[in-house]
């Protein structure tokens, strides 16, 4: 296999052929699928060795172009709709109901439709609500002597704000459980290949689709366009992300079919959209939290003991905007700990990236871990896994202190950056801390099951089963 040629004669992107050799598993049609599949961190970085920051593969029956540095995911989503657009693997957009591209005039429809959700007087609105979810949470979670499942709590904790804060209310006890198992296996099937038979990843999650899209229609449909009708709130509901979605669709539309498959797929995709990043984001606090350092942990209470002082015992929006080492604490666990391995773009004009030249037409995925390893304002490293992301030292390379200053701020590349940044990020961020504040107040949180590793995809969990323990202090 050809190096990686010298800087001034770099061939076209084009003509860098797939890795191949046996070691790479690479199969006919998957390509390297499964390898990527199987340690996405590992393969990045070999590749990387070889061929530089920007490479080709083979994916999911297709050439696929990776970009593993910050600096090109900086370059290339900076020219978000003149050289890029957003794009989604066929796998994901049949299982979640999410466009395959996203047009700018479409894209700021979109945006503006979802703005309101997370303008600071709506914000505040759910502050009461997200600490009930948790309070009830921990406490149920306390209430087990031997602890509970981390995965199935990160999960269960994940879809239940996703839910309530999307449709403004709560759900039962038993459908709250089966739709979140039917949204964790359309999670599995983002990154598949697409042989819809019962016994596939994504045969299993089209199954789940039909099901979340049956109940929506049964029980949330007709709701949302009488609202759309007449924007009254059902008594016993909250005000939601959802409606401000339903905000800007006409009165006119709503006799169209089409207009109830598009708000049933908004309902489906808005809830997974939250569902992913924040039963991923408190899965991972929750998991790291026991093996976070002493140092870490004594100064979130100093802080929690002066916001105290200054706000009270309340949560509110004050108190919540005031706690910057909280805030640096779930950025630290979320560059370590990724919540996405990437973000698909479409190349929509021919361009330079990396010394490469990208086609029209190319598929792109550019990869978080990678990204954050290779930071510059992060020591450089060979290692499969930079020391400064090592989720297995923490003692070394958790520092949140990091994030104070402008001078050694990290980027995040698993929000996406430009104009697709992750819309929803202040809820979560808002989630985090409140979590992260009450667990400092309130609870210790033990590890039952001793040293663990974590994967990657199809999303970030343990590779092993995990029980923690949570007490009240």
């Amino acid at each position: 296999m050809a190096g990686k040629a010298a800087a001034t004669e770099e061939p076209a992107l084009e003509s860098l052929a797939t890795p191949t050799g046996e070691w790479t598993r690479n199969i006919p049609l998957l390509g390297e699928t499964l390898l990527f599949s199987s340690d996405p961190l590992r393969w990045s970085r070999e590749r990387m060795a070889q061929h530089g920051p920007v490479f080709q593969s083979h994916l999911l029956g297709q050439p696929v172009v990776v970009v593993g540095d910050l600096a090109n995911w900086q370059r290339a989503l900076s020219a978000e709709f003149k050289h890029v657009e957003m794009w989604f693997p066929e796998s994901f957009t049949l299982v979640s109901g999410a466009k395959a591209t996203t047009g700018k005039e479409q894209h700021a429809l979109q945006r503006k439709a979802i703005a309101r959700a997370f303008e600071p007087d709506a914000m505040a609105s759910y502050l009461p609500f997200m600490e009930q979810i948790l309070r009830r949470y921990l406490d149920q979670w306390a209430s087990q002597p031997n602890g509970v499942d981390l995965v199935a709590a990160g999960r269960k904790l994940g879809f239940e704000f996703a839910a309530a804060l999307v449709l403004g209310r709560e759900l039962d006890d038993q459908t709250r459980d089966e739709l979140s198992a039917h949204y964790s296996t359309v999670l599995t099937a983002f990154f598949t290949v697409v042989v819809d038979l019962p016994f596939t990843t994504f045969g299993k999650a089209m199954a789940s689709r039909n099901a979340i899209q049956a109940w929506i229609r049964e029980n949330i449909l007709d709701e949302a366009l009488e609202y759309i009708k007449t924007r009254e709130i059902p008594s016993g509901a909250r005000r939601g992300i959802l409606h401000s979605f339903l905000d800007v669709q006409s009165s006119d539309s709503v006799d169209d079919p089409a207009t109830a498959q598009i708000i049933a797929d908004a309902i489906q995709t808005t809830i997974l959209a939250g569902n992913d990043t924040t039963a991923t984001g408190m899965l991972s606090l929750l998991g790291m939290w026991p093996q976070l350092p002493q140092r870490v942990k004594d100064r979130l209470r100093e802080e929690q003991d002066e916001v105290r002082r200054k706000y009270g015992d309340e949560l509110s929006a004050k108190a919540m905007a005031n706690m910057p080492y909280a805030m640096s604490t779930v950025k630290e666990v979320i560059r370590i700990l990724p919540t996405a391995v990437g973000v698909w773009r479409n190349a929509i004009a021919d361009f330079e990236l990396g010394g490469k030249l990208i086609q029209k037409g190319s598929k792109m995925l550019l990869m978080t871990h990678p990204a954050h390893g290779s930071d510059p304002k992060m020591p450089s490293s060979d290692s499969l896994v930079p020391e400064h992301m090592d989720a297995s030292n923490l003692e070394d390379c958790f520092q949140p202190e990091r994030w104070l200053k402008d001078s050694t701020r990290p980027g995040l590349a698993v929000w996406g950056m430009g104009p697709h940044t992750c819309q929803g990020l202040p809820l979560f961020y808002q989630e985090a801390k409140m979590l992260l504040a009450i667990l400092t107040r309130s609870y210790d949180v033990q590890n039952l099951s001793g040293p663990f590793e974590w994967m990657l995809m199809p999303m970030i969990k343990p590779k092993t089963p995990v029980t923690i323990q949570i007490k009240p202090r």
